[in-house]
């Protein structure tokens, strides 16, 4: 009898093992099906707006120092880079790529022409700005009165001339004393004196 219950076991327990071997090889077979199946990572990218940049300098105006300049991008998603030129044309094509603030020297009238893209590969449109540079100051010259001429009347006419090379001259201001005013004209310009008194003035046309 204790020789047949060990002989029941032993076949029990093998059968167990079989189980457990057709189960693990189960596992292997489908683990390799997964594994040799094909698949691809996708991206979907829906957007197409273009990024934006700006300039720091916006001015029209002349300036009498260098103009520093930062050109900054914005966009929806993610801004990739920013290209830059500067010419006396305004033609030429942005190629420089932008890092850190740039100064412009050059005296007379240039222009920064920029854009920037993202990391969709949109591209902005090129914008420009002006750049003007004129550190010279204008040449006027007070042609009447004379240097310690003596005036009469009521009303006296102060002319005179000016000329300035890269920028031009917007106006002429005329200060005698405390009086401060405007000439008529820039390159040949005329201011009307009145109502003065009897004393000694010094006439200052800048």
């Amino acid at each position: 009898m204790n020789m047949k219950r060990v002989e029941r076991g032993k076949k029990e327990k093998m059968a167990g093992m079989v189980k457990i071997a057709i189960i693990l090889a189960i596992f292997v077979t489908l683990s390799v099906l997964i594994a040799n199946q094909p698949f691809v990572h996708i991206f979907a990218d829906n957007d197409t707006q273009a990024p934006t940049t700006t300039s720091s300098f916006t001015s029209q105006d002349w300036q009498s120092s260098d103009i520093s300049i930062t050109l900054s991008c914005s966009d929806n998603v993610a801004c990739n880079e920013t290209f830059y030129c500067i010419d006396d044309e305004n033609l030429c094509a942005p190629d420089t790529m932008y890092s850190s603030t740039i100064t412009h020297i050059d005296e007379g009238i240039f222009y920064i022409r920029f854009f920037s893209t993202d990391t969709s590969s949109n591209v902005e449109a090129t914008k420009s700005q002006i750049l003007k540079i004129d550190t010279d100051e204008p040449s006027i010259i007070i042609s009447r009165p004379s240097e310690g001429q003596q005036i009469s009347g009521t009303i006296f006419v102060i002319n005179g001339t000016s000329s300035d090379a890269t920028a031009g001259v917007r106006e002429v201001k005329i200060a005698i004393g405390a009086l401060q005013g405007t000439a008529i004209g820039t390159t040949s310009w005329q201011y009307q004196w009145s109502n003065f008194q009897d004393g000694s003035y010094t006439i200052t046309a800048t």
